[in-house]
């Protein structure tokens, strides 16, 4: 097999440079290892590679047609584009126009649940008076969810052009799961991070 290997090369002949033959050479020294390396190895019975026996989410077509009416109703195409993912917890946040969502990322059967967090209707009123689009524009984009804590997510969104940020508390209580605005200091909101400053002009 080597020697055929070996013909095939130098069958392709053509200008060779060093670099290239000494690749060859090496492929060759070390193509017989591989025959005397034996298919299933039995020297460490517990290190096992990790392989996915099953699909982690599978879904049927009419399952994603259904369930895109949770973010598409209204005729609303546009405006999604913060996503945060927590596979311990086993939420997803997704970022919209006016509004943070919170989906079960394994369950397409969604009691979706929302946040409804506008831009103040002044900056509203300024954006409509500067002849921005109030559909498209004069609104509060989610663009940044960025983990905090075990309980807390970092949120901003566009305001209207008047940049806003909060905590959205994720926890538990006696009464079932939070899943709230957290209140905080106007000096917390205009100390927004760079970070947070670019995702919003983005």
């Amino acid at each position: 097999m080597t020697a055929i290997f070996a013909a095939a090369l130098q069958a392709a002949g053509g200008v060779r440079t060093r670099g290239v033959q000494s690749l060859q050479m090496l492929m060759l020294c070390l193509l017989p290892l591989l025959w005397l390396q034996p298919a299933d190895s039995n020297t460490a019975p517990d290190a096992k590679a990790w392989s996915q026996t099953g699909p982690r989410l599978q879904l049927s077509h009419s399952d994603l047609r259904n369930s895109s009416a949770v973010f598409w109703k209204g005729g609303i195409s546009s405006g999604y584009q913060a996503l945060l993912l927590d596979e311990d917890q086993g939420w997803l946040l997704v970022g919209g126009k006016d509004h943070i969502y919170l989906l079960r990322p394994d369950s397409v059967d969604l009691p979706t649940r929302a946040v409804y967090w506008p831009a103040a209707r002044e900056h509203v009123e300024h954006c409509r008076l500067a002849g921005k689009s109030v559909e498209t524009e004069c609104a509060n984009f989610v663009r940044l969810l960025q983990p905090f804590n075990k309980t807390h997510v970092y949120a901003c969104g566009t305001g209207a052009f008047h940049p806003q940020c909060t905590y959205l508390h994720l926890g538990h209580s006696t009464e079932g799961p939070l899943f709230v605005l957290s209140p905080h200091s106007g000096v917390r909101q205009r100390k927004m991070s760079l970070q947070s400053q670019r995702a919003l002009h983005c």
